[in-house]
């Protein structure tokens, strides 16, 4: 009965969206990695026209710098997680 109770489920909600914003912080500072393949094969009239490419691309990407601002979003979020769990 308690874990239908409204206000329960209000609170758990609330609880993982501040979950998912701390995880979307933390994503957004990490490095990533993309890979890209690509393929085309043309075929003419004449031996010489004909091609076939194969192309593949790697990328990865990092923030430089962590500024103050993602410091200070990732201490509020923390502030709110702690408050919306009962670890304040």
């Amino acid at each position: 009965m308690r874990k239908s109770h409204p206000d329960v489920l209000a609170a758990r909600a609330g609880e993982l969206a501040a979950e998912q914003s701390f995880s979307t912080l933390t994503a957004s500072v990490r490095p990533s990695l993309a890979f890209s393949l690509n393929a085309s094969d043309t075929n003419a009239v004449g031996e010489g026209s004909d091609k076939t490419v194969l192309s593949a691309q790697l990328t990865m990407s990092t923030p430089l710098v962590i500024t103050s601002a993602t410091r200070a979003k990732t201490r509020n979020l923390s502030a709110k997680l702690a408050a919306r769990t009962g670890y304040a």
